[in-house]
């Protein structure tokens, strides 16, 4: 067996125009030695070698050569056409238990924070209390830089109504409750108590 060729028809399946067509070649024709290897693997060898000297056929054909080109200009055609829409970065969106905000406790004391967007820019609002005075309500806002660092802050004060808590956001107006459970708008668009 050393140094025959495989000399069994393989059955190829080729697509032509979208359908599928079966035909046997003849793999006496090809130059594969498949000496020493299982059957398995010998006709596995030739249908390779057979679908390549296809596709090196159809690579020489101007007709099909030509189509294959058009498809593929009119593929890239298509996806320069179609505008990308770039994805704004934003940070993480809703209400959140955590007291940590990026300001000292000297100046401010975090209960929860909001965060949404606001023309087009993730805005953070964080709930609180002066650091100073426990009478003292206190939001902070913080708006984020196109690449996502801290773009400006500004502190609106609620004198008297002790340590604020955000409890729910309808678009940019949030429901904010105090230390004595009075309920107060925010408008974070307009930094003002409505």
């Amino acid at each position: 067996m050393r140094g025959r060729k495989l000399m069994a028809p393989v059955l190829l399946a080729t697509i032509v125009g979208g359908g599928l067509h079966s035909a046997v070649a003849d793999s006496s024709t090809t130059s594969t030695d498949v000496s020493g290897l299982p059957p398995e693997k010998a006709q596995s060898l030739a249908l390779e070698q057979q679908w390549q000297q296809r596709l090196e056929a159809d690579a020489a054909d101007p007709t099909k050569k030509a189509a294959i080109i058009a498809a593929k200009k009119a593929e890239a055609a298509r996806m320069a056409a179609e505008p990308a829409e770039p994805i704004a970065p934003k940070w993480p969106e809703g209400i959140f238990a955590d007291s940590e905000a990026p300001a000292p406790g000297t100046v401010f004391l975090c209960t929860n924070r909001w965060v949404g967007t606001v023309a087009g820019r993730s805005v953070a609002v964080y709930a609180g209390r002066a650091g100073g005075n426990l009478a003292t309500g206190r939001l902070m806002v913080v708006t984020a830089a196109p690449d996502m660092s801290i773009d400006s802050s500004d502190f609106v004060d609620l004198p008297g109504s002790g340590a604020l808590r955000i409890t729910s956001a309808n678009g940019t107006t949030l429901t904010i409750v105090d230390a004595h459970g009075a309920k107060h708008a925010f408008d974070v668009s307009s930094l003002s108590w409505s």
